[in-house]
């Protein structure tokens, strides 16, 4: 399939990571939902975001060699103030357990590498409580997520062969938040086919929500513009924001047989997992990964990393609150 390059405006600059860190910082005087309202989550709440700044200040310490590890933990520990805010049932929101496997499924492709859900006896493992409490779609146990799927599902990584390259990218889209229709455009040179409505549908057909949205196709020398509406629907219900700013959304490709994918919140803590696990149990194959002398992955990793580190506090945020502020 080729690859679809949204053309049509650029990324806003988000704003900086110290500010929106500063906005998580700051529910904590006043924790929202049910963290402000039962003294045993308030206090989970606090203290879990304590642990999540100061992890994530540790990464900012760390090259590529350890940050995923306190990068993933501070997801992890934030996700504990996400489910002491959002999730009501009792027996679940103060989670145990990862919810992934995936040490032993590590392929000698980086990108090859799948982690797997895990089924717990209360269901209050972490990956499956936090997706739950944030919104995210929820996988059966022993489902098998690969890694270079959810790298090039995320907006704006960079993709190479052996990480994500082949795969479906996430898909820009120009909307309104309240609006059920949205804009698409495309620079790739069109193949040479009757019909660029079928083209388009085919291209399309990674993108569980973009099925049944397609109200036009403009075609235009080597440029497709593809105009959305859902009548029942609106942009943001079908489409993700990764900036907390702006009029961007993003359709995102399945990952698993036609479902939607994790949100970005866990799509993240997906590929984080998997990261620190390359890193804290194989080390000599993480380190040769990104090393620059030899290997071509090292400039794509330490490149998400880098939007992991800038990203996670507004992702929090949004994962606690539902709103980007």
């Amino acid at each position: 399939m080729q690859s679809m390059v949204l053309i049509s405006g650029g990324v806003p600059e988000p704003e900086r990571p110290r500010d929106a860190l500063a906005r998580v910082r700051a529910l904590r005087a006043n924790p929202p939902g049910l963290a402000g309202t039962e003294p045993e989550r308030h206090a989970v709440f606090g203290a879990a975001l304590e642990q999540f700044e100061q992890l994530l200040g540790a990464a900012e310490l760390s090259g590529p060699a350890s940050a995923p590890l306190p990068l993933f933990y501070a997801l992890s520990q934030a996700g504990r103030a996400i489910a002491a805010a959002r999730l009501r049932d009792p027996q679940r929101w103060d989670y145990t357990g990862h919810g992934l496997s995936g040490r032993k499924s590590y392929a000698s492709t980086i990108g090859d590498a799948r982690v797997t859900t895990q089924a717990s006896k209360r269901n209050n493992d972490a990956f499956q409580v936090v997706s739950d409490a944030s919104g995210s779609p929820l996988f059966p146990a022993e489902t098998s997520l690969r890694l270079g799927e959810l790298w090039a599902s995320l907006p704006g990584l960079v993709v190479q062969d052996g990480l994500g390259a082949g795969h479906p990218r996430a898909l820009g889209v120009h909307g309104d938040a309240g609006a059920n229709h949205g804009l698409t455009s495309f620079y790739e040179d069109l193949p040479d086919v009757e019909s660029a409505e079928a083209w388009v549908s085919s291209q399309l057909q990674p993108y569980p929500h973009a099925r049944g949205g397609v109200a036009q196709v403009k075609r235009e020398y080597n440029r497709v513009e593809v105009y959305f509406r859902w009548p029942d629907a609106r942009v943001e219900d079908l489409a993700e924001r990764d900036w907390s700013n702006d009029r961007y959304f993003y359709l995102r490709p399945a990952v698993v047989a036609a479902q939607p994918p994790p949100s970005i919140l866990m799509t993240w803590w997906a590929i984080l997992f998997a990261f620190s696990q390359l890193a804290r149990y194989e080390p000599a194959r993480w380190t040769a990964a990104i090393n620059p002398d030899t290997s071509v992955l090292t400039v794509p990793i330490e490149e998400g990393l880098r939007t992991a580190k800038r990203s996670l506090p507004r992702l929090v945020y949004h994962g606690i609150t539902g709103s980007w502020g």
